[in-house]
This record gives structure tokens, C-alpha cells and sequence, in this order.
């Protein structure tokens, strides 16, 4: 489990507050047996590769870490780290209301960044961090605006393909025992539309159950059935019109929602 986590040279890595060498500790904290102290490691790794929704060179490398947890059953608290993937990939994601993620204008943006993230000068190796820090504000600082709107939109996009890479474990999840996962799970798929031919028969299959409750074996719950009908609404396919007589209110407000962003 965890395996090469300490191989990346994160110190030659950023996050908000500087090196990203605790990184390590806080992600291997995740699976530790304390609540109190899985919580202080989630909340200092939203503080540090998701400080107020940005996102920085260090948090594409924590990513494939924290699929990896998320994808062993033996992990505590699966719904928080699902929440955190999602935030990593898109962002504050309300911002992506009711059209979803622009996936394509984010590509165009980031053209050019790769190149600009490379002739960044090496960070400081010595004992002073606020050196190192300034080495790499002076260099943000030395580029026009469009040129940091490049180079941070790379480093978004980076963050937001090495989570796309885990759809096929987010699908998985759909089926989880924890309808708080398969809400999350759900929730993830919706924001990445260039998935979406593998990612809308995994989120409407659950919904059929219930259109025909007698004759499924398990129906699903309000909850993740909604989310799923929203997903499939923010990825392109509008939810089946019977769904609006659902019985329940919120699988009937989900199924609308999800038509109205698709039909108008």
C-alpha cells in the first residue's frame, strides 16, 4: 500500500504553504485507526493542495496516493476522500452550474503551460524556505497575465486528468455498500463529460430499479438514485420521463433537473 510515496522528491514540490514534504505523513494518516487523526490529516490536506480552491504542482502528485487508498476497502472514511478528489479535479464546482465542466476550454487554456512550468528555476534545496518560496513567486511574478493563466491552468488540468484516470474505480463505487460513497461517486463522474460514453450506463442502470420496483431485487435509495439522474443530466443524457412520478420527491426533482439541463 503506498507503495513509491516516498519516492516523488516532493520538497522539489509545492502546495500553499511552501514544500510539499508533509505531504506524505498526511496522506498515509488517512488510514490511521484515529478518527481525530484522519480528520486533522484531511483538513491539513485541503489546507495545503486545495487551499481556497486552488489547486498546485504537488496536489497532481498526491492524487494517484489518494485513488489508491480509495480503492482499498480496508480504508476508513471513503465518502471524505472521494470529496476531496472531486474538489481537487473541478474546483469550487458550483461555478460549473447548470453547463458542467468546460473540460475543453480548460485544454485550450492550459496550452503552452507545460513549457512554462518546465523553465521554472529549481526550487531551494537549503534549509531556508522563504527562499525557496520567493525563488518561485519571482518567477510567477516575471510572466504576463496571460502567461500565469497558462501555467495555472496546466497545473489544474494536470490535477484534473490524474483524477479522470480514476472513472473506472469512480464507476465501481456506484455499487458501494455506503450510499454516502456511491452519492460521491456519482458526484465525481458528473464533471468529466469526456468519459461520458462509459460513465452514463454505470449511472443510469441503478436508476431503472426504480422504475420497476417489483421486479428488482434491491431498489435503490433516494439519495444516490438523485445524484445519479443530475450526473446523467450535467454528462448529456436526460433521465427517463417516468422518473417524474417517481414516488419520491427528491428522485422526481432529480429526474426534472436532469431533463431540464439536457432538453431546455
Amino acid at each position: 500500500m503506498l507503495e513509491g510515496l516516498d519516492d516523488i522528491e516532493w520538497r522539489r514540490l509545492g502546495h500553499a504553504y511552501g514544500a510539499a514534504d508533509d505531504l506524505p505523513d498526511q496522506i498515509r494518516a488517512l488510514r490511521s485507526p484515529d478518527p481525530a487523526e484522519r480528520d486533522d490529516a484531511l483538513g491539513t490536506l485541503y489546507t495545503n493542495i486545495f487551499h481556497q480552491g486552488s489547486r498546485y504542482q504537488a496536489s497532481a502528485y498526491a492524487v494517484p496516493f489518494l485513488l489508491e487508498l480509495l480503492a482499498d476497502s480496508a480504508t476508513p472514511d471513503p465518502a471524505a476522500i472521494l470529496a476531496l478528489l472531486t474538489s481537487l479535479a473541478v474546483g469550487n464546482d458550483e461555478n460549473f452550474l447548470p453547463d458542467g465542466f468546460p473540460v475543453t476550454d480548460y485544454r485550450r487554456a492550459a496550452e503552452g503551460g507545460r513549457e512554462l512550468l518546465a523553465a521554472k528555476p529549481p526550487s531551494w534545496t537549503g534549509e531556508d524556505e522563504a527562499k525557496k518560496d520567493y525563488v518561485e513567486y519571482a518567477y510567477v511574478q516575471s510572466l504576463t497575465a496571460e502567461e500565469q493563466n497558462r501555467l495555472w491552468s496546466y497545473i489544474e488540468l494536470a490535477v484534473y486528468d490524474a483524477v479522470q484516470a480514476g472513472v473506472p474505480l469512480l464507476r465501481s463505487l456506484l455499487g458501494h455498500p455506503d450510499p454516502g460513497v456511491r452519492i460521491g461517486a456519482a458526484h465525481a463522474l458528473a464533471w468529466f463529460p469526456e468519459e461520458a460514453t462509459g460513465s452514463l450506463p454505470a449511472l443510469t442502470h441503478p436508476t431503472a430499479a426504480r422504475l420497476e420496483p417489483d421486479r428488482a431485487e434491491v431498489v435503490p435509495e433516494p439519495g444516490p438514485v438523485a445524484t445519479m439522474l443530475v450526473a446523467s443530466g450535467l454528462l448529456g443524457a436526460a433521465p427517463d420521463i417516468r422518473l417524474l412520478a417517481d414516488p419520491h420527491p427528491l428522485v422526481r426533482w432529480a429526474a426534472a433537473i436532469g431533463r431540464a439541463r439536457v432538453l431546455g
